[in-house]
């Protein structure tokens, strides 16, 4: 196939397949150069290196290559190199640096073979390579252009930084208002186990259920955290964000938070505090500024004992939802 036929079907995938580009292209890949595995690679200053998409279907096999890249780049003006390890039943493997001009590396294209023969660095190789990075550039490019916009590209939400200029506006002004925050547990882990795709798809989910409350504004400070300001009232605020909570199966892996913006607080600091807490399936929520105790709000059914709170634990569950009760009419 031509370099400009590549091209040509590369351009017509990015019109076309939107988020699904990389995936398609990696199968595409395959088709111009059959028999090999083809894993792509993004890189930011920032984040590091993140799998764009791979033929591979096992994420410990494309984590494997994420980590020897950020093991085993070295930013050398190189345009091919090898890793000095390679995949179980890999018999040969090529790194080849998608490098755009006078921006650096944006990413990496690995091409594997469980065949004997060696995968030789020749100019088609490097051509399709030059298309990949231009690529991989301009969706960089566009993510960006979405940043700029205070969107998180992966939910649609407003992102971090518009979630911090609100709430000091909010903080300037003395408006009364409720910060929620509700937090996927072990996110990390959960893409190393189930892939990237899979957990973005469920913190994305995670979203449209917290939108269902009805709460307020929601916001994406990260990739595994969704906030709300919200002016309802702290008893209506918990009792909705614990219907998330009731879930079948979200108590186990949903930590969630509850604080008023205090003048001069650094509210992004202070909600990252209250998560550090937290433990899955329980509401912590900050009462007063400096004097202030943490209490967690447990399920009746299932009491736990957690640090800071021991009066409402010690009480049992009898005691719970008269404390709960003089709790909320000291509100």
């Amino acid at each position: 196939m031509t370099l400009e036929k590549v091209y040509s079907e590369l351009m017509d995938l990015y019109n076309t397949s939107g988020k699904e580009f990389f995936t398609e292209a990696a199968a595409f890949l395959s088709d111009c150069l059959p028999g090999r595995e083809h894993t792509i690679l993004g890189r930011s200053e920032e984040d590091g290196w993140k799998l764009a998409a791979s033929t591979i279907r096992d994420p410990d096999e494309t984590e494997f290559l994420r980590r020897a890249a950020g093991k085993e780049y070295k930013d050398n003006g190189k345009e091919f190199f090898c890793f000095t390890s390679q995949r179980q039943g890999i018999r040969s493997h090529l790194a080849v640096t998608l490098s755009v001009r006078r921006r650096g590396t944006a990413g990496l294209w690995i091409i594997e073979s469980q065949a004997g023969e060696k995968i030789n660095p020749d100019k088609s190789v490097w051509r399709i390579g030059q298309l990949m990075a231009f690529f991989l550039q301009l969706s960089q490019d566009e993510r960006l252009r979405v940043l700029n916009r205070y969107l998180d590209a992966a939910t649609g939400l407003p992102g971090r930084m518009y979630f911090r200029q609100t709430a000091g506006r909010i903080q300037e002004q003395g408006h009364q208002v409720i910060l929620c925050g509700f937090r996927w547990d072990k996110y990390r882990e959960g893409i190393r186990l189930k892939g990237s795709e899979e957990m973005g798809e469920r913190v994305r989910q995670l979203a449209v259920k917290v939108a269902s409350l009805e709460l307020g504004n929601l916001y994406a400070l990260s990739e595994d955290t969704i906030a709300v300001i919200s002016i309802a009232e702290r008893q209506e605020v918990y009792a909705r964000m614990e219907s998330i909570l009731e879930e079948d199966g979200m108590g186990n892996v949903i930590k969630a938070v509850m604080m008023r913006p205090e003048p001069k607080q650094e509210i992004i600091t202070e909600m990252e505090e209250l998560f550090s807490m937290c433990s899955p399936g329980i509401i912590w929520y900050r009462m007063q500024e400096k004097e202030s105790v943490f209490a967690p709000f447990l399920k009746a059914a299932s009491p736990q004992k957690e640090e800071g709170s021991a009066e409402i634990n010690e009480a049992g569950a009898d005691g719970k939802e008269d404390l709960m009760e003089e709790f909320f009419r000291s509100l």
